[in-house]
């Protein structure tokens, strides 16, 4: 028989923000004897978090005192007197305009000539490309990986850290399910693991939801090649099982109709040309209505084989290998564009 399991229900920041605190509470030395193995699990994870800020650990805690919403922080640990550890805890969402730099300021005036380490902690799925701009703030990323490698550490008993961890271990098997599961019954979370196994291939690559009035889709982009003479920029972008070619046209150098035709043909012609495009018969087809806006589709990858713009093993599942093998090629045919004139 399954279990019930809390965090299936408790699903918000605000009960991950309540668990953090309880887990970093454990570490106050009055714990040690009620529960040996949950408080040695705490001292790690605080360890862990201030390794990740750059800092260097205590050799011991001899106090901890864990506030949650100060200084607009969701989680703020006040750690022998002289460590301050802030942590912004998300799950779906992300860090949006100087939200981190402002908590960073607040907390550095509160407790002057204190050691601060600031921690962004996600257990749920953001653009790696995304992540690395909060170190800016001054803040450092601990992930769902990091985390639920700490908590496979944990050998005790305790239910609720139990169930996190089983949580943890659920979301991280529906990211990497994308390797397994036929695109066709893809959902965002497989999408969301596709895009990141891209981004160790493509470190330019962002990926995010897009929304539109369709309904949206989760999108990927990366590899911009500017057009001086044009005045664009040309770009590969995933549309979940679509893969295009867009031009980002901000001084309005090809809306008309005619140009988008022609720089679709020379787009084909340069595919032709490139063997590991040309040997799959892959060209790019018009897609069903030409843009007018700044980011426009000129084509969205098809191959004769397979009918498929991302390859496909004959079971459904994601070719990685082969996927690779072109779009490193789409790489080198949008280098082209650059230079491309119409």
């Amino acid at each position: 028989m399954t279990t019930p399991n809390l965090f299936h229900y408790a699903t918000s920041e605000l009960s991950q923000d309540a668990f953090i605190c309880y887990l970093l509470a454990w570490a106050n030395p009055e714990c040690r004897e009620a529960d040996l193995s949950l408080h040695k699990c705490s001292l790690d994870f605080i360890s862990n978090l201030i390794r990740k800020s750059e800092s260097t650990p205590p050799e011991h805690i001899d106090s901890i005192n864990v506030h949650r919403q100060r200084f607009h922080l969701d989680i703020l640990a006040e750690i022998n007197g002289e460590i301050v550890l802030g942590i912004e805890d998300k799950t779906w969402t992300k860090g949006h305009g100087t939200q981190l730099k402002d908590y960073h300021v607040a907390v550095k005036n509160e407790y002057p000539g204190k050691r601060v380490c600031l921690i962004y902690l996600k257990t749920g799925n953001e653009s790696p490309s995304g992540l690395s701009l909060y170190r800016e703030d001054d803040f450092h990323c601990f992930g769902r990986g990091e985390f639920l490698s700490l908590l496979n550490g944990y050998n005790g008993h305790n239910a609720i850290v139990k169930d996190f961890r089983d949580r943890l271990v659920e979301l991280e098997g529906w990211t990497n399910a994308f390797r397994d599961i036929p695109i066709s019954q893809w959902n965002s979370w497989q999408w969301q693991g596709f895009y990141n196994e891209l981004h160790r291939q493509y470190n330019d690559l962002e990926w995010d939801y897009v929304p539109n009035p369709a309904g949206g889709f989760m999108g990927a982009w990366w590899h911009w090649q500017p057009n001086g003479g044009l005045g664009t920029r040309f770009y590969l972008q995933f549309e979940q099982d679509k893969l295009c070619i867009k031009v980002e046209d901000g001084g309005c150098r090809v809306r008309e109709s005619w140009k988008k035709h022609k720089l679709l043909h020379l787009i084909n012609d340069k595919c032709a040309a490139i063997p590991k495009l040309a040997q799959h018969g892959y060209c790019f087809l018009k897609p069903a209505r030409f843009g007018s806006g700044t980011y426009m589709t000129i084509g969205v990858l098809k191959s004769p084989e397979t009918g498929y713009g991302i390859p496909r093993h004959v079971n459904g599942t994601v070719n990685l290998k082969m996927l690779f093998e072109v779009t490193d090629s789409l790489g080198s045919l949008v280098d082209q564009l650059g230079t491309v004139a119409v």
